[in-house]
């Protein structure tokens, strides 16, 4: 069997990646809106606040992005119960949780804040905040 070149783009195991801890980022803010540009809006917020803890070394969980509009493109495909407890189960993952302007507005975020502190997990406020992580 021919195998690709090391120089092509290609995955290459890496036997120290299972000893290296990637550190993991919640991204809690606003998701809702009135309509669905308004949410595409909050998607793109929290897209650029990913951007931002990738530079500094994270992993961003993102579940605004993950299922962006699903809520609108298939209405009625789940609960409200549903999604939440989905969001808390990556929650529960992650080593820190970083905020996106305009949390304050949004009773889900401040519901992942209150799990969060319930759970020990560390609040940011911005990516700003975060430690920088070296990155492999």
């Amino acid at each position: 069997m021919n195998y690709p070149a090391a120089s092509t783009r290609c995955a290459v195991f890496d036997p120290n990646m299972a000893t290296r801890k990637l550190p993991l980022v919640y991204v809690a803010g606003p998701y809702r809106a009135e309509t669905r540009e308004a949410v595409a809006q909050n998607v793109a917020a929290a897209r650029h606040v990913g951007r931002l803890c990738v530079r500094r070394g994270w992993f961003p969980v993102m579940p605004t992005v993950n299922t962006a509009l699903f809520d609108h493109d298939f209405p009625g495909l789940a609960d409200d119960q549903f999604w939440l407890d989905g969001t808390l189960a990556l929650m529960k993952k992650c080593d820190a949780v970083v905020l996106v302007d305009g949390w304050q507005y949004s009773s889900g975020a401040k519901g992942e804040i209150d799990e969060a502190h319930r759970l020990g997990i560390k609040v940011y406020n911005s990516a700003g905040e975060l430690p920088v992580r070296e990155v492999a």
